[in-house]
């Protein structure tokens, strides 16, 4: 993607995902025009009237649905799944997911949390559609756990996602970041910049053209806007962040002195910017089916699904 510029290799992804997906995201739009009031109804008829702006919105007053059940499986996730990981120099070894696709069935608030209505409302208000939970990079749903006592290259400068970036594989896509428990900078915590001041750093670095790779560092950005659009996620357990991860910098896991908890959910459009979808065989999987009950539910979690 460096050689050939991320950005056309992107609108060459696109092309190939409208040609085998396009259909299904034709069918999510014409559901936001036309049926939307009922599939909420339908689903569990709770509503919100917050809306992204720049990129994101941040929500610190605890009223989304299903969020207080949320925490406190969360909290049994983290006592029965936490801190069992040996030290070692993997790839983002500092990140890890700790309810992997097939253990979802098992706590069921990561799914109503995400399939909720008034969840749902803010994200597709924002796509222009209904969304899917992504199949592939970035999982659907993961449950992660960032500490530096499982990284055996701590000591190194930040790497990968813990340097600046914006997210190539589609666009738009939204990025649902709930705190699983409250988190402060020793916490390696989740960091940002809105649409605005991103575009300014991607059009004056270049980034995304022919010859420019993926990361950014500190300088690339700071010495383009400063520090001050920057924001970090230092909030307490149940904030949620709604951000357009494929519009805004962010990075995250820099330092995790003490170990961070977060929920992340990947909502998209069927049609991705990239090949994921090639080696579909390989890498799709399916989420748990009791919890497809309503027809909004069985679209965020079948890309495939066309309602009636």
């Amino acid at each position: 993607m460096e050689a050939f510029g991320i950005q056309k290799t992107m609108r060459m992804g696109r092309r190939y995902s409208r040609f085998q997906w396009g259909k299904y995201e034709d069918h999510r739009r014409a559901l936001v025009d036309h049926q939307f009031e009922a599939l909420l109804a339908e689903n569990d008829g709770s509503r919100s009237s917050l809306k992204m702006e720049d990129g994101y919105l941040l929500d610190t007053s605890m009223s989304l649905p299903f969020l207080n059940e949320l925490l406190e499986e969360g909290e049994q996730i983290i006592a029965q799944r936490s801190g069992r990981n040996e030290r070692d120099d993997r790839y983002r070894s500092f990140f890890r997911n700790i309810v992997p696709p097939d253990a979802l069935d098992q706590y069921p608030s990561l799914l109503k949390f995400v399939t909720s209505s008034a969840v749902t409302e803010i994200v597709s208000n924002y796509l222009g559609m209904i969304p899917c939970l992504s199949t592939w990079i970035p999982e659907g749903v993961r449950f992660v756990e960032s500490g530096i006592e499982f990284d055996a290259e701590s000591h190194l400068p930040p790497r990968d996602s813990q340097l600046y970036h914006i997210d190539p594989y589609c666009s738009p896509m939204v990025y649902l970041l709930v705190l699983m428990q409250d988190t402060t900078v020793e916490n390696g915590p989740f960091t940002w910049m809105g649409e605005a001041a991103s575009e300014k750093v991607k059009k004056a670095r270049g980034y995304w053209q022919k010859g420019h790779g993926y990361r950014l560092t500190d300088d690339d950005v700071y010495s383009t806007v400063g520090r001050e659009p920057e924001m970090t996620l230092t909030y307490p357990a149940g904030t949620v962040l709604f951000i357009d991860t494929s519009r805004c910098l962010h990075f995250g896991s820099r330092n995790c002195v003490e170990p961070r908890y977060q929920l992340m959910y990947g909502l998209m459009s069927p049609c991705r910017n990239d090949f994921s979808d090639t080696e579909r065989k390989k890498i799709h999987y399916n989420f748990p089916e009791n919890m497809s009950g309503s027809e909004l539910r069985k679209l965020i979690l079948n890309k495939e699904y066309l309602s009636s």
